[in-house]
């Protein structure tokens, strides 16, 4: 069944290989040109050169002067001064950009920067504390913040969920403006919003639930944050339990039946033994203590397998490669494998109840007993 799983995988995914790369830092020259996808994490990652196919990229800090097709990722810093011909979909603390975008961008982070030479193709859908906005958008603005500075060109709609709106004398909206009536709105001087806005001034109620309701509207940042969360709950678990990690990178494989069968179990028996708790008196705080746990245990399961991908690719290169970045490339592999139209659920469901299998064998397994020579 897994073999299965994973042909489909296989088909499915483009004719064209994967350039992994990891370490303390990675650099892409500026004469270098890479014809494949490439997946890389390092505390500094830095393209000056071309890459023909997707990035994904996690690190520290990532520099992208160069050129690459489609842009994917996390990191402490971005910096954007080059060209990303399709779409941009990252997550930062401190985002900057004075590049080109081609396509679609949905970024999150504390600080978010669109220089005044910075250009988004099409649809922008930003999420932040702060945003400043003085480039072009060439069709719609979706943006969520404490405070958004504009000073550029929408070429349609303007939405914000912000609880500080400015414009500056520089913006132009060539469609319509949405924004809440509790909104702080600062306006250049002498100047009413008709002015800025060539299409309707559309006020709008405040949403009682929370400032932000990303999900609902900015196109895909629901579930790429949801992603990261479980990034961030696998490299906790990673910092916390190291040996349980030198554990299943010592494994030979994980795709097993054994493991399989064993995860197939453990998901279907965990909730239905959580239920049947509920109507036991004493056993309710135990059946919520499972539901609770059980979305962490599958998160950890695919994390399990990331560890183990990454592991045995980065071995060929580097014996001495941190399991933080075995982990972080192994996840980069599994996200893009969920990208595959109508079949990209098959395989997450498949690491997911394989991983849950081996990371049950690891934990159940009894520590080896110490070599009397040696001690």
């Amino acid at each position: 069944m897994v073999i299965i799983f994973l042909a489909v995988c296989l088909i499915a995914l483009p004719a064209k290989a994967f350039d992994v790369r990891g370490g303390e830092g990675q650099v892409i020259t500026i004469d270098e040109i890479i014809e494949d996808d490439l997946i890389i994490a390092a505390d500094t990652v830095i393209i000056t050169g071309e890459v023909k196919g997707k990035v994904i990229a996690f690190g520290n800090r990532i520099i992208i002067s160069g050129q690459v097709e489609d842009l994917y990722g996390a990191a402490n810093s971005i910096s954007i001064d080059g060209i990303v011909q399709g779409d941009l979909f990252m997550a930062a603390n401190n985002f900057d950009i004075t590049g080109q975008i081609g396509d679609n961008a949905a970024v999150a982070g504390a600080s978010l920067n669109f220089g005044k030479d910075s250009q988004i193709g099409r649809d922008l859908a930003a999420a932040a504390s702060s945003i400043n906005l003085f480039g072009k958008v060439g069709r719609n603005f979706y943006g969520a913040a404490n405070e958004i500075v504009a000073s550029g060109t929408i070429g349609a709609s303007f939405v914000s969920e912000a609880n500080s709106l400015r414009f500056s004398d520089q913006a132009i909206i060539n469609s319509d403006i949405s924004y809440r009536k509790n909104s702080n709105l600062i306006l250049p001087e002498n100047k009413v919003l008709s002015d800025i806005a060539k299409g309707k001034i559309i006020l709008r109620e405040a949403e009682k639930k929370t400032n932000y309701q990303l999900a609902g509207w900015l196109p895909g940042l629901g579930e790429f944050l949801m992603k990261l969360g479980g990034l961030m709950v696998a490299l906790i678990a990673l910092w916390l339990f190291p040996q349980v990690a030198k554990k299943i990178t010592a494994e030979k494989s994980i795709f097993q039946w054994r493991n399989f069968l064993s995860g197939a179990l453990i998901f279907i028996a965990a909730p239905v033994f959580a239920v049947l708790l509920l109507f036991t008196l004493i056993g309710i705080p135990l059946a919520m203590i499972i539901f609770a746990l059980y979305p962490i245990w599958l998160y950890l399961s695919k994390a399990a397998v990331a560890l183990w991908l990454g592991g045995k690719i980065l071995k060929k290169k580097d014996n001495q490669t941190s399991p933080f970045y075995d982990l972080l490339i192994g996840m980069a592999i599994l996200i893009i494998v969920s990208f595959i139209p109508v079949f990209g659920w098959i395989p997450g469901v498949a690491f997911a109840l394989v991983g849950s299998g081996a990371l049950y064998r690891v934990l159940a397994k009894k520590s080896e007993p110490i070599n009397k020579n040696n001690a």
